[in-house]
C-alpha cells in the first residue's frame, strides 16, 4: 500500500510505503518498524492510521476507523453528523464541490496534436501555481499598428480538444479582426499542457476553473486588456460556465486560484 502525502498524483519521491499484515514500513520503505508489528488487518489498520496521521489534513473531524464505526454500546455512529455533513445535498456539485476537487482527478493518454500556426498568434505559456502553465495562443488586436486596448476573449476547445482543432482557429481569427483580443488556451491534460505536464490531474472543470481565474489575472496584469470573457466549446463550455459560478462565488477559494480574493470577479 502506498499513500501519498502531497495529494494526486502521487509521485514516488512524495509517498508512505506500508507493509501487509504482520509488518508496517517506514517512510520510502527502506526500514522496517518491528515496533508496528501486527496480528490482524484491523490492527494494522490502526497502526498505519496512528503512522499517517501527520500526514492528515487539519480537519474539525477526527478521520474514522471500522473499529470506530459503532459506539461503545454497539450503534453505528452517524457519520454525517460526525463530519458535519448534510446528507441532503451531498449529491450536489455546489454544495460537494470540494470534495468533487478532492478525490475525482485522472490523467490519461496524451491526444494533443502539433497545431500549425496561426498568422498573427504568438504561443505563450501562461503561469498557473509553480508546477504548472498552460499553453495558449495570443493575438492580439491592432490600431494603427499597435496592440489596442479592448476586451480579451479566452476560447476552450471542447473535451481532448487543442489548438489544431480547426474550429478554435476559425473563430479565433474572426474574433481577433473585429477587434477582440483572443487567448486560445489548452487546458491541463490538452495539447502542450498534456506533454509538457504529463503527470498534472485533470478534473473536466473543478480544477480547471481555478485555472482559468489565473489566466483571467494573468490577461488583467497586460496594459492592452481591459476586460476578459469565455467562449466555449462541448466540455470547454461546461467548464465556462462552471468557471462563471466559482467566479460569482464570496467564499474564499480554499483549493483553487487562492491569489484572488473573494468577491473579485474576474470574466
Amino acid at each position: 500500500m502506498v499513500c501519498g502525502s502531497a495529494g494526486v498524483p502521487l509521485f514516488c519521491s512524495d509517498d508512505t510505503k506500508l507493509g501487509g499484515a504482520g509488518r508496517l514500513l517506514s517512510r520510502g520503505g527502506r526500514c522496517p518498524d518491528t515496533s508496528a508489528s501486527t496480528a490482524t488487518t484491523r490492527e494494522w489498520a490502526v497502526a498505519a492510521h496512528h503512522r499517517l496521521a501527520p500526514l492528515y489534513p487539519n480537519l474539525p473531524a477526527a478521520p474514522l476507523l471500522t473499529s470506530d464505526l459503532n459506539d461503545a454500546e454497539g450503534r453505528p455512529v452517524d457519520v454525517f453528523k460526525h463530519f458535519g455533513v448534510d446528507a441532503e445535498r451531498l449529491h450536489s456539485f455546489w454544495y460537494n464541490t470540494t470534495g468533487i476537487l478532492c478525490s475525482a482527478q485522472v490523467t490519461g493518454q496524451r491526444f494533443g496534436h502539433e497545431a500549425a500556426p496561426w498568422p498573427g498568434f504568438e504561443e505563450v505559456w501562461i503561469p498557473i501555481n509553480p508546477d504548472l502553465q498552460l499553453s495558449g495562443r495570443l493575438g492580439l488586436a491592432k490600431r494603427d499598428g499597435e496592440p489596442a486596448y479592448a476586451d480579451c476573449i479566452v476560447l476552450l476547445p471542447g473535451l481532448f480538444g487543442d489548438n489544431s482543432t480547426i474550429r478554435s482557429r476559425d473563430v479565433a481569427l474572426p474574433l481577433r479582426d473585429a477587434g477582440l483580443h483572443v487567448l486560445s488556451v489548452e487546458q491541463r491534460g490538452h495539447g502542450k499542457t498534456e506533454t509538457r505536464y504529463p503527470q498534472t490531474p485533470y478534473a473536466f472543470g473543478t480544477l480547471e476553473a481555478g485555472d482559468l481565474l489565473a489566466v483571467s489575472s494573468w490577461l488583467a496584469a497586460r496594459a492592452e486588456v481591459r476586460d476578459t470573457g469565455l467562449i466555449g466549446f462541448c466540455w470547454g463550455a461546461n467548464t465556462a460556465l462552471l468557471t462563471a459560478w466559482e467566479d460569482s462565488r464570496d467564499e474564499p477559494r480554499q483549493y483553487l486560484h487562492e491569489g484572488i480574493p473573494p468577491g473579485h470577479t474576474s470574466f
